[in-house]
């Protein structure tokens, strides 16, 4: 029930800017596919879940990596333009670090078959969103949309840091817990 009133509570919170804007509140629900995910974390321990939990960030910080690649050519505003690029450089840091301990610790990593399908749809249907629009349209769908994405790994990073086998990934999920809170606050201004 509480996960239930989250869920709610963050699709009101990135809306509601939107509606009173004058602009469409999306209806992708990027942060509901996340629960799948979680689910699946839930139910692994040791090194199991760090295999997984690496995984499915990588997963994760590729799809908002995509979705901050249109900034440059849909969106207007400056300052997204900035934070998308800031995004999009700390994401690929990170998936080099996530890789390198994969293949370190885990040489038979879970593969992108890992995603729930579910997730892999409504990533493509963000996407596909993103790609209709340009512009102001553009700037407020994508900073809504990337709000949520940034939730979901928040949550997932936090899990992260409780889970994971080997101490610098927990410190490293702690510090991806900071940053994608830090992204969501630039993203929901």
């Amino acid at each position: 029930m509480r996960t239930l009133c989250r869920i709610l509570s963050l699709m009101l919170f990135v809306a509601a800017p939107l509606e009173m804007a004058g602009g469409a509140a999306p209806r992708v629900g990027l942060v509901v596919t996340v629960d799948a995910m979680l689910k699946d974390l839930e139910g692994r321990q040791g090194e199991d879940f760090e295999a997984v939990f690496l995984s499915f960030l990588i997963h994760h910080h590729r799809t908002g990596i995509r979705m901050a690649g249109l900034v440059a050519e849909r969106g207007m505003d400056a300052e997204l333009k900035l934070e998308a690029e800031k995004l999009i450089s700390i994401n690929n840091r990170e998936i080099e670090q996530m890789e390198q301990w994969l293949e370190q610790w885990y040489p038979r990593k879970p593969g992108e078959d890992m995603i729930p399908q579910a997730t892999k749809e409504k990533e493509v249907q963000a996407l596909s969103e993103l790609e209709k629009v340009k512009d102001a349209k553009f700037d407020k769908l994508f900073s809504a949309l990337m709000a949520e994405h940034q939730e979901t790994g928040v949550r997932m990073s936090r899990l992260g840091g409780i889970q994971a086998v080997h101490e610098e990934v927990k410190a490293f999920a702690s510090r991806v817990a900071e940053l994608q809170g830090e992204f969501q606050g630039a993203f929901s201004k």
